[in-house]
């Protein structure tokens, strides 16, 4: 016999109004509005995808304090928090980056995707090493912008990456989650595509979606070498890319998008958007299911008056059942 159970994804950028220029870095202040924000629109999600994450050192304190670990501090302790930085100040000490009032004073400065989760890790489709060796389950992260040993600090150069994690969902039910921050150009018009560019920002981000779908090959072709059944893979973030443009049209080739409505319709109507300032919609979850266990059942964003000044973007909620195998 079957069974399903309910998870619950969020994806959101912390990033945004809080983070004035000329006001310094606050992460506790950032987490406690997340906190509060998650906690309000959904409660105990199981998987959060929090892009422009980041962790500082204080100068007279031994440990760095990070946005996600707090935000999941904040939540439940059941909560735990895997961030992978894609810039570092001690490897990227560029001054367009931390030469501003927002990092001052810290030691040194990450900045990355983080993936905050109640559940259990599971299994990659490789073996592990047996006990009495070296190596650990963990998450995974691979860099899928150009390859540069130079980075200017600003959005045009920065790397971005890709975070996997393989999830246990159940007894016998699991996926991988896939958590990233694709790249935005300075320049481009955020409402023209045709925009010189505009159009080039989207090359970038096409390359970068390329990589992905090259991660998802190899993970299938894992699964299918050691024998095992394809598990659901879900893709959430912010794309910087709306429906419809050539990034996302890429994607959907191989996943299914999870279009979101507006969580009270009486106040919000329309085309939904999560980029606050532009109004447009480039924070998505995508899923990838070939043997069907997914269903999904909602998607929607908040009214923006609820996210109030904490951040920038909209945060994007999914609920999802996935099939076990009872024994």
């Amino acid at each position: 016999m079957a069974s399903n159970t309910e998870f619950v994804i969020i994806t959101i950028n912390a990033g945004g109004a809080r983070r004035a220029v000329k006001d310094r870095l606050d992460l506790a202040q950032i987490a406690s509005d997340l906190s509060q924000l998650i906690s309000s629109t959904i409660g105990r999600p199981d998987i959060i995808a929090v892009q422009e994450s980041h962790r500082v050192w204080h100068p007279r304190q031994s440990t760095p304090l990070g946005t996600s670990q707090a935000i999941a501090q904040r939540l439940d302790p059941s909560y735990r928090s895997y961030f992978l930085e894609y810039l570092d100040s001690d490897s990227h000490a560029h001054p367009n980056k931390w030469d501003q009032p927002l990092f001052s004073g810290f030691n040194r400065v990450q900045q990355g995707n983080a993936v905050i989760i109640s559940k259990s890790l599971t299994q990659w489709p490789w073996g592990s090493p047996p006990a009495g060796y070296p190596g650990k389950l963990a998450p995974i992260s691979t860099q899928i912008s150009r390859a540069a040993l130079y980075s200017t600090g600003n959005r045009d150069t920065e790397p971005r990456n890709l975070v996997v994690v393989p999830l246990s969902l159940g007894q016998r039910a699991s996926l991988y989650f896939m958590a990233t921050h694709l790249t935005t150009l300075k320049r481009e018009d955020r409402h023209d595509s045709r925009n010189p560019e505009s159009q080039r920002a989207s090359n970038v981000r096409l390359a970068q979606v390329h990589e992905i779908l090259r991660i998802v090959d190899e993970l299938r072709k894992a699964e299918r070498d050691n024998e095992q059944k394809p598990v659901p893979i879900i893709l959430a973030g912010d794309f910087n890319a709306k429906p419809g443009s050539p990034e996302l049209v890429a994607l959907e080739q191989t996943f299914l998008r999870f279009p979101p409505r507006w969580r009270d319709e009486s106040i919000q109507r329309g085309l939904v958007w999560t980029h606050v300032g532009h109004k447009i919609h480039v924070d998505h979850i995508l899923y990838n299911d070939p043997d069907g266990l997914l269903t999904p059942v909602d998607c929607f964003v908040p009214d923006p008056i609820q996210v109030g000044n904490i951040t920038d973007h909209l945060p994007v909620i999914a609920k999802f059942k996935i099939q076990q195998e009872e024994e």
